[in-house]
C-alpha cells in the first residue's frame, strides 16, 4: 500500500508523506515497517525535513517529515500512467514538477557522502538541500518555465551561499550567486562544484543531445577531462558547437568561437 501510494503523495501540493493518504486513518506505527522495508531495499529514497539549514544537515533532521520518491524516475512515469507527448511537449502541469524533482534527486544520490535534504516551514520550501564539506548548497529543480522561486532566491538573497543549484530545461548560465544549469547534467554536480565558478554570466548552446555523450563517442578522452575542457572553453566566454562535416562520412567538428 506505501508504494502504490507515492503517485498520490507526491501529486499533493505538499509533498510530505502521509500516513493517512495510505490508508484513512492510517498512523505511522502501521507503515513504518513497510517504509524501513522499501527504503532499505532501495525501492524508495526518503529524503529528510531539516529545522535547519546548516552544517551539519543530519543534526538537524526533522524524523517525521519526509518525503519518498522512486529510485527510477521512468518506474514513477510508468505507475503514474504519463504518456511520453505529456513529458516531450506539454510544458505544464501538476505532476511534472514531482517527476523532475524525482529525476534530479536520482542524479543527485551518490554524488555527495550526505544524503539530500530539504526545508520546509510555514513560509518557505526549497526542494533539495546539498552538504558539499562545510557548504550548505540550496537546490531548486523546475520541469517547468517557470521561473518563480521566491523562497530559493530570498535564501541566495539573505544568506549569499558559496553555491547555489537551479535545475530546469534552460542552459548553463552563472546569474549573480545561482547557477543555472541543465537538467541533463545534474549527475555532473559535484564535478561542476569542482570547477571554479564563473564571473560573468555565461551561455552553453548545446542541446541535450549534443553534449559529453556525444563528445564520448567522438573523442578518446575521460569524461572528467572533457566535463573540463568545456567549463575553462565557457568560463572565457566561448561559445561552443557543433558542424558537421559533409566532405567526411559520419565526422563532426567542435567549433570554439
Amino acid at each position: 500500500m506505501v508504494f502504490r501510494s507515492i503517485v498520490s503523495q507526491l501529486a499533493k501540493a505538499n509533498e510530505k508523506f502521509m500516513y493517512g493518504a495510505v490508508r484513512e486513518g492510517g498512523r505511522a506505527r502501521d507503515f513504518e515497517e513497510a517504509i524501513e522495508w522499501l527504503v532499505s531495499a532501495g525501492m524508495l529514497n526518503r529524503v529528510y525535513n531539516v529545522s535547519k539549514m546548516e552544517h551539519p544537515l543530519a543534526a538537524f533532521d526533522k524524523l517525521d517529515q519526509f518525503k519518498l520518491f522512486v529510485f527510477d524516475t521512468g518506474l514513477l512515469k510508468h505507475m503514474a500512467r504519463m504518456d511520453n507527448s505529456a513529458i516531450l511537449l506539454k510544458s505544464d502541469y501538476q505532476f511534472k514538477e514531482p517527476l523532475t524533482e524525482n529525476y534530479v534527486l536520482q542524479q543527485l544520490r551518490g554524488q555527495f557522502e550526505v544524503e539530500p535534504r530539504y526545508f520546509s516551514d510555514k513560509n518557505s520550501e526549497i526542494n533539495f538541500v546539498l552538504q558539499y564539506g562545510t557548504e550548505i548548497i540550496p537546490v531548486e529543480a523546475k520541469g517547468s518555465e517557470d521561473k518563480s522561486a521566491p523562497s530559493f532566491k530570498r535564501y541566495v538573497a539573505q544568506r549569499r551561499p558559496e553555491y547555489a543549484l537551479r535545475f530546469s530545461k534552460r542552459g548553463y548560465r552563472r546569474d549573480g550567486g545561482i547557477t543555472k544549469l541543465p537538467l541533463y547534467l545534474a549527475r555532473k554536480t559535484r564535478d561542476l562544484l569542482r570547477q571554479e565558478p564563473p564571473s560573468q554570466p555565461i551561455d552553453l548552446p548545446l542541446q541535450p543531445l549534443h553534449t559529453l555523450q556525444d563528445l564520448l563517442k567522438l573523442r578518446r578522452l575521460s569524461e572528467n577531462h572533457i566535463l573540463h575542457m568545456l567549463v575553462i572553453l565557457l568560463q572565457k566566454g566561448q561559445a561552443v558547437r557543433w558542424r558537421d562535416q559533409p566532405h567526411r562520412a559520419r565526422s563532426r567538428q567542435l567549433i570554439v568561437g
